[in-house]
């Protein structure tokens, strides 16, 4: 299974979940400074980063991140962060 985070809390909540960081992960930009995604690369982690902000309450824009990871994993479920609008 391949994992779609889309805010830092919901980093931080997958991380409780499993007890360690998933791979592979894709993160939306700017939830990870540039020295976790380089430290976690490191380790050995399969993980990319979004170039463009999602903004996670548009179900389009997840829709579409959703698509753009399916295309690099086609053989895979994709786990999407699901944030509500407020």
């Amino acid at each position: 299974m391949v994992y779609l985070v889309l805010t830092r809390n919901g980093y931080e909540e997958l991380i409780k979940q499993f007890q360690c960081v998933p791979s592979p992960l894709w993160v939306n930009k700017d939830i990870l400074s540039e020295t976790e995604l380089s430290s976690l690369r490191n380790s050995g982690m399969v993980l990319t980063d979004f170039i463009y902000r999602i903004t996670p309450s548009d179900t389009q824009e997840v829709s579409e991140a959703a698509y753009t990871v399916k295309e690099h994993h086609p053989n895979e479920s994709v786990w999407v962060e699901y944030v509500p609008a407020l």
